[in-house]
């Protein structure tokens, strides 16, 4: 008498249902994790910016608006740096 194989449903289906299990778990906890601290967030408004832009278009800019760069040399409009 021979014994009947089992199928690869019999195997894969409670494999699938195992992930799928983990997935709804891992997404469950992720929104409830998540939704206190989005909720403390917007209430006190968006943040600062790290590093605000302060800038002026160059075509208004003047010969009176220059200042020289960090260890530039001062005297090359002059000609006494070369």
């Amino acid at each position: 008498m021979a014994t009947a194989r089992p199928t690869a449903e019999v195997f894969i289906v409670p494999r699938f249902r195992a992930l799928a299990t983990l997935c709804v778990l891992a997404v469950s906890l992720t929104v409830a994790v998540a939704s206190p601290a989005a909720s403390q967030s917007s209430s006190a408004g968006p943040p600062a910016p790290v590093d605000p832009q302060a800038w002026v278009d160059q075509k208004d800019l003047t010969w009176d608006d220059y200042t020289p760069g960090p260890g530039q040399p001062t005297g090359w409009k002059d000609g006494s740096v070369r």
